[in-house]
Order: structure tokens, then C-alpha cells, then sequence
């Protein structure tokens, strides 16, 4: 004989009631989940997202016909690498090669600011402004009015823009790329990272103080009082004390640069970035004694 159970109609309900506030943070989180998994190309689509959890806008901006987005697309932005830590920091991802009028007014209004020039592909990091038209998607959809440029809170590379080209630039914060055929996602997220030294951003909103940079260390500073000072600074040790053991130098980077900079700004941030002396070679085009310094010492692999 079957044996039915009978629950009152108020005891389903509150049952029901009950598994539907279970459910739901499950639902909405694996929700989240999917929209910060993607790549968007539509910029009212990236703001609204980015304005509405309160996240970081990451942009990145070039041409159909640029060889060097190509390759930043399939080395480093499309990976699936790239993607998952995306999500994991809710960066809101933003790509557009085929727009124009977006890209050049882009230019027009960052370009000094980030001392970038007009090499592709660009890339910006924004924080959606409160006001801003969420659902435009035109050539102004990023302007200082709609969006605000992340500027680094402290540190050595302070008020520095988060505006830069990757292609042929040696450096951004002191980081070295790669050769671009050997570009990689890892020193992409660094120099992402890098931006973060505090982990906030100047207002402490939680759109940049929940975004950890736990990988990047920030560039220690000389001048703090921490650091050791010149020789012959500081107090001689007491008497009835041991002198302290001389600082062993810092290990020097697997991925040291093989070539000379060329770019003072690049040169300077490197050597600071690493706390590294900084070994300067001047002199002209017609100099004959330069030409013989550059192949016998200063060019030779032995160097």
C-alpha cells in the first residue's frame, strides 16, 4: 500500500521559501561568474557591468590590420590564462580593433597624460563615474566625463596613469617585457599589478581595493629611513658590539635585460624598480672613439 506524507500548504511554502534564499546566492554568484569570464566589444555593455559591481574597466584598443595586436590577442589577452584571472579579480574586460572614432578620441583625451605615443594596441584601465551614460556607444563613451583614468596611489611611480602602448616601450613601472614574439600573460598581470601598490586606488573605493596584487612586490624606496645609508653615514657600532655583517646585494633577475636602454625613463624606472646602479654611456653620432668603445667593450656579449 503507498505511503503518502501530507505537509500543509503554509509549510510548502516556507519550505519552498527556504530553498529559493538557499538557490539564489548560488545562482546570482555563478551569474557574476559568467560576466566577468568574457571579453566585451560592446563599451555600454563593459561600463554598465563595470558601474554596477563597482570594478575596474580594462581597455584595450588597436586596428584589424595591426600586426602587434595580433600577437598581444594571441599571446596574452585571449588566453584562457588571462581570462580566469580576470574573473578572479572582476577586472571587466574591454577589446575593440574595429572602431575607430572610439580609439582616436581615446587618444585625444589620455594620450599626454600617459606620455603614450600612438603605437597599437593601447591600454587603459578606467573606473565608471557615477552619471555616466551607461548606455552610449559612441566615440565619446570613454571621456573624462563618463570615466576616470586610474592613477597609481604611492609609491615610486606615483600619479602615474594607467594609460600605455605594449609594443616596443621596454618597460612599464620598472617591469621589463619580453622580446614581443616571447610576450606572456604572467608579465602582462604584473604590470597590472603594478598599479596596485596599496592595492587601492586614491578614493579607497572597493573597486580597486578589493583587486589584491599579491604576485608584485612594490619597489622598495632608498630614502626610507629602513634602508642602510651611504658608507661612513650612521652611528659607528658601541662599544662591546659586533659589527653587523655587510647587506648581501640583491640576486640579480633571471629576466635581466641583455641590451642597453636607450630611453633614459625606462632606464631610470628599471634601476629603481630593482634598487640597481645605473651605468650611463653618452656621446654622439660622429664619434669615431664611441664607435670603438661600443664594439670593443661596451656592445661585445663578453660585457
Amino acid at each position: 500500500m503507498p505511503y503518502y506524507t501530507h505537509t500543509p500548504h503554509g509549510s510548502r511554502l516556507a519550505l519552498l521559501a527556504a530553498t529559493c534564499l538557499f538557490l539564489l546566492p548560488l545562482f546570482f554568484n555563478k551569474l557574476n561568474a559568467q560576466q566577468f569570464d568574457r571579453i566585451y566589444d560592446n563599451i555600454a555593455e563593459a561600463k554598465a557591468l563595470a558601474y554596477a559591481h563597482e570594478r575596474p574597466l580594462l581597455v584595450v584598443l588597436g586596428s584589424l590590420i595591426c600586426s602587434h595586436c595580433n600577437n598581444f590577442d594571441d599571446k596574452i589577452f585571449f588566453k584562457p590564462a588571462f581570462r580566469q584571472y580576470a574573473a578572479d579579480k572582476r577586472i571587466v574586460l574591454f577589446h575593440q580593433r574595429n572602431d575607430t572614432a572610439l580609439r582616436v578620441q581615446v587618444e585625444k583625451d589620455y594620450k599626454k597624460d600617459a606620455g603614450m605615443n600612438s603605437l597599437l594596441p593601447l591600454v587603459y584601465m578606467f573606473k565608471v563615474r557615477d552619471g555616466a551614460n551607461l548606455s552610449s556607444t559612441g566615440s565619446k563613451a570613454l571621456a573624462p566625463d563618463q570615466v576616470d583614468i586610474l592613477k597609481v596611489a604611492s609609491g615610486p611611480h606615483a600619479d602615474t596613469v594607467f594609460g600605455f602602448n605594449y609594443a616596443n616601450v621596454g618597460s612599464v613601472n620598472g617591469i621589463r617585457l619580453e622580446d614581443e614574439r616571447n610576450w606572456s600573460v604572467s608579465t602582462f598581470t604584473r604590470i597590472i599589478e603594478s598599479f596596485f601598490p596599496a592595492n587601492r586606488h586614491p578614493d579607497n573605493l572597493l573597486a580597486w581595493s578589493s583587486l589584491t596584487g599579491g604576485s608584485v612586490t612594490p619597489p622598495v624606496d632608498p630614502e626610507d629611513p629602513g634602508q642602510p645609508g651611504e658608507p661612513g653615514e650612521g652611528e659607528e657600532p658601541g662599544e662591546g658590539e659586533d659589527p653587523q655583517e655587510p647587506e648581501t646585494p640583491p640576486e640579480i633577475s633571471a629576466d635581466w635585460p641583455e641590451r642597453p636602454f636607450t630611453r633614459i625613463s625606462e632606464a631610470k624606472a628599471f634601476a629603481y624598480a630593482n634598487n640597481r646602479p645605473l651605468l650611463v654611456i653618452l656621446g654622439s653620432s660622429i664619434c669615431a672613439h664611441c664607435d670603438n668603445f661600443d664594439n670593443r667593450i661596451f656592445n661585445t656579449t663578453a660585457f
